[in-house]
């Protein structure tokens, strides 16, 4: 409950720099591009429209280097984003092709400023190419030429011919004889006249025209169904014919009245299936030309391959019918096959989710043409969401808050109450956000701390994750069911029981036994402005102020405060403030004037308060109970007026002593004096005072007991070069019925009662009641191996509950704790004892656990809980929750069971909250 540390002065060294970033721009059109801002990057996004399903290879390059390839229209954005300040510029570096396009790039050129682009358009036009044909033989009159776009040409003469019409690349085309020439007649015959646009003007087409004899008949008829192929007839296994369209044909030779002609195919198409009926016959004064080839596309499996899938449930369709599962990555291929020349069209009927996915299917649609089968890309891409924070009670410049340890949010005071980390997240990913640095140059200073801060992200953006920024802890102190902090805005909060007024609000509600009481609802304990440099709390708090006066409220039932009242203070409205006294510990003579003393620390517990006057003498009032007081009798001081102030004695500690260091229990107190040495008096009933016998010191009138006569405790020597030298101490700390020491070396020794294993030596052996206990004889405490304590705190009960812990905070920033266990104020997630049997202590204690990378800078005990300053200035409390002791807004469960503490797993470490303190 009391620390001193003489090596060591606190000093606070604020220092701050302003650095100013001047930002720069050159102005008017083309100018330079501006200056970097703020160091933030923001995506470049193009928009493309027009490009064909069927094309592939586009694609566009940013600054030379980042290279995007792009499948269908949409929108996308450049793999690298561009700092704020920087240059863009987009360029087509490989145009589409199958078909072939020209892309062109719109507001290719620009700078990034405070914002992602997405003025740059992407549009593709269509290759257009010319369809030409060479004739030959013509000597007739009449030809006609036709294309299966529609348009005819009138042809008189052998040469080379284009329709007028050009056809976009990839445009399947046929050119057929549409009405042959007659003075003389003729049959023209197509050869390669169909097929499809394919990068470049299609000229390879032939027409040759043959005239046909008088007495000469043709043979021919028609073609329909087929689609992209040629094959080859022939008439009379000799007469052969390439077939390479639907429409009229003749075969180039002519036959008589009575010949045979049989009509078979030569050549098998490769993508149709072709049969020819009335194939055959006897030629009679006429021409044949009832032949017909009917032709049915060959059918083509449509396949899809499957990247980057990491969730389930993910199916396909294909022309609204046929339905795919896709379990994995992979190739798969639809159930129904597709005939040449017909239109598919693969959709995501079902999303993959756990984790959600959105898959895009890349060459979704088409017609089925000169190909075996049609392969579809489905590529998945996780869906993302965002990370984002409510940050409360921030002041400052700037604070950071990390993500998974390396995405980094600035905070600052532009920023609003919900802020978003950039980096998004996929279903499934966890999240755990930080503080990694802390609110710079806040006035008053403050820690923030996550809450709510790690999870796995679901199909939705986190926003229930907290910053709470709350004031610094700068000391605390915690009593019977209830805690004190000294806060960084130099203004003290207590919480916990409030029966007597102890909290300083003027009632007897208490406080930290619901939400709605801490953080800003708990108000600072008024104390008329003054400043607290030291609390110390027990059922009646006591604080020292910067003017070194003393004041102290909560239980008076016995008027032992020194006030000379009898009536408890700060349970009614106008008893704090400027109302509420300071105690009269009377004046000193300076120059001859006489000046009130001054204090630099008040020792308090139940009704029993000393104070350590800047001069080292000690003054002590209140319950006096077998000499507590150390004035020589078993009466107690302060009820009445007259007893206080120069009225009330300077405790003798000796000849020249005096002190560094108080610490009082219920029933006895003891003091550091200036020689690093420790007396102790008052009840001794467990050899608490440490003097090797059980008598009590301090109720003598006689003043035999105190003074010279009162001896130094002997906790052993120090060997040096083979010399004993007498341990130095550098803390005392006195519990109910026992006391402890911080030896100069890190030891600690305790001694007296041992009921609950307190002393720390594995039994429940009280020790130094008996001459030959103490000195070199008394164990110091085995804190683990290499370790050594830096400061120590005790808690204890009073009356016939003799139950105490005591903790050490350790040379590492570590805490371990021993003893009573009844509440888990051991922070071990259980109520097991510990110390009061063999293999208890040393490395076979675990240190409390404070939270991941948490370290303690002071610890305090209570009466059934413990309570520790963490090197982040925030506060964790554990153990018993009485009347909200420890100040985390909750009290009953199912309204019966106090909810405590570190008494069952689980609920230290990160689950223990820190206290809401408040933002101011």
């Amino acid at each position: 409950m009391k620390i001193r540390d003489r090596s060591i002065i606190i000093a606070l060294l604020v220092n701050i720099t302003l650095l100013s970033l001047l930002l720069s721009a050159c102005g008017g059109g083309g100018g330079g591009a501006p200056a970097t801002r703020n160091g933030s990057t923001y995506p470049v996004n193009v928009t493309v429209s027009g490009l064909d399903s069927n094309s592939s290879g586009l694609v566009l390059q940013n600054n030379a280097a980042d290279d995007l390839s792009i499948h269908a229209d949409g929108t996308y954005a450049f793999n690298t984003e561009i700092e704020d300040g920087q240059a863009y510029s987009v360029t087509v570096v490989s145009q589409p092709a199958s078909p072939n396009q020209v892309c062109t790039v719109s507001n290719p050129d620009g700078s990034i400023y405070g914002a992602a682009v997405s003025n740059i358009t992407v549009t593709c036009d269509a290759s257009i190419y010319s369809l030409g044909f060479n004739v030959t033989n013509l000597t007739g009159t009449g030809l006609e030429v036709a294309n299966s776009a529609g348009e005819n040409l009138n042809i008189n003469s052998d040469g080379n011919y284009s329709f007028a019409q050009g056809l976009a690349d990839g445009t399947s085309y046929t050119i057929t004889v549409r009405q042959q020439p007659v003075n003389p007649d003729q049959i023209c015959t197509v050869n390669n006249g169909s097929g499809r646009i394919s990068g470049t003007n299609v000229s390879k087409a032939t027409i040759d025209c043959v005239t046909i004899q008088a007495d000469a008949y043709s043979i021919g008829g028609t073609v329909n169904g087929m689609i992209d192929d040629s094959f080859v007839i022939q008439n009379n296994s000799g007469d052969d014919l390439t077939i390479s369209g639907n429409g009229r044909f003749t075969f180039t030779g002519a036959l008589l009245s009575g010949d045979s002609y049989s009509v078979s195919i030569a050549t098998s198409p490769v993508f149709n299936d072709c049969v020819i009926q009335d194939n055959s016959g006897t030629v009679t004064n006429q021409n044949i030309d009832n032949i017909n080839i009917i032709c049915t596309p060959k059918h083509y499996q449509v396949n899809v391959s499957v990247l980057a899938l990491s969730g389930s449930g993910l199916v396909l369709q294909n022309n609204n019918t046929d339905d795919l599962s896709i379990p994995s990555n992979g190739s798969y291929s639809f159930s129904n096959t597709q005939p040449l020349g017909s239109a598919y069209s693969v959709t995501v009927l079902n999303q993959p989710g756990s984790p959600t996915q959105t898959c895009t299917v890349i060459n979704a649609s088409g017609v089925v043409n000169n190909a075996f089968s049609v392969d579809v890309q489905v590529v998945c891409n996780a869906v993302t969401y965002g990370v984002g924070v409510n940050v409360i009670g921030f002041n400052g410049t700037r604070m950071t808050l990390q993500n998974n340890g390396g995405d980094d949010l600035v905070y600052d005071a532009s920023s609003g109450s919900l802020v978003f980390f950039n980096r998004e997240l996929t279903e499934g990913e966890q999240y755990r956000v930080t503080v990694s640095e802390q609110p710079v140059a806040s006035t008053p200073p403050v820690v923030c701390h996550v809450e709510n801060g790690t999870g796995i992200m679901s199909n939705a953006n986190v926003t229930d994750i907290n910053v709470i920024c709350q004031l610094q802890v700068m000391d605390i102190d915690a009593g019977f069911h209830a805690t004190c902090a000294l806060l960084s805005n130099q203004s003290l909060k207590c919480w916990g029981i409030n029966a007597w007024g102890q909290l300083g609000q003027g009632d007897v509600e208490d406080r930290g036994d619901e939400l709605s009481e801490m953080g800003d609802n708990l108000m600072p304990v008024d104390l008329g402005g003054e400043t607290v440099i030291q609390i110390d709390i027990e059922m009646s708090p006591c604080a020292v102020l910067q003017s070194g006066f003393v004041k102290c409220w909560g239980d008076n039932t016995d008027g032992y405060l020194g006030l000379g009242l009898d009536t408890n203070i700060g349970d009614q409205a106008n008893e704090m403030g400027v109302n509420l006294p300071h105690i009269d510990l009377g004046s000193r003579d300076v120059q001859g004037m006489p000046v009130q003393a001054r204090v630099s620390q008040v020792a308090v517990d139940h009704k029993h308060y000393c104070a350590l006057i800047i001069t080292g003498e000690v003054k002590c009032w209140g319950h006096n109970q077998l000499g507590a007081l150390g004035l020589g009798d078993a009466v107690g001081h302060g009820d009445d007026p007259y007893e206080m102030g120069n009225n009330l004695p300077t405790l003798d500690l000796g000849t020249g002593r005096t002190a560094l260091q108080l610490s009082v229990s219920a029933k006895h107190s003891c003091a550091l004096l200036d020689n690093s040495r420790i007396k102790c008096w008052g009840h001794n009933g467990f050899g608490q005072l440490g003097l090797g016998d059980t008598e009590h010191r301090g109720d003598n009138i006689n003043q035999d007991e105190m003074g010279d006569f009162l001896p130094e405790i002997d906790l052993g020597n120090l060997f040096i070069l083979g010399s004993p030298i007498p341990h130095s101490v550098d803390q005392v700390e006195a519990g109910h019925l026992f006391t402890c020491a911080l030896l100069s070396n890190g030891d600690v020794k305790c001694w007296g009662n041992n009921t609950s294993g307190q002393l720390g030596q594995g039994d429940t052996v009280a020790r130094g009641m008996a001459a030959g206990e103490m000195g070199d004889v008394l164990p110091a405490i085995n804190l683990g191996q290499g370790r050594s304590a830096v400061q120590i705190a005790i808690g204890s009960y009073y009356g016939d509950d003799i139950r105490a812990h005591v903790c050490a905070l350790l040379d590492n920033g570590s805490v371990k704790c021993w003893g009573d266990n009844t509440w888990g104020q051991l922070g071990q997630g259980d109520t097991e004892d510990r110390g009061d049997e063999p293999n208890e202590m040393g490395d076979n204690l675990p240190a409390v656990d404070l939270g991941r990378g948490r370290t303690a800078l002071k610890i305090t005990a209570g009466a059934s809980h413990t309570c520790a300053i963490l090197d982040s200035r925030e506060v964790k409390c554990w153990g018993g929750h009485y009347y909200g002791a420890l100040g985390l807004g909750d009290l009953r469960n199912s309204g019966t069971a106090t909810i405590h503490r570190g008494d069952s797993q689980n609920e230290m470490g990160d689950n223990l909250p820190v206290v809401n303190i408040g933002a101011q």
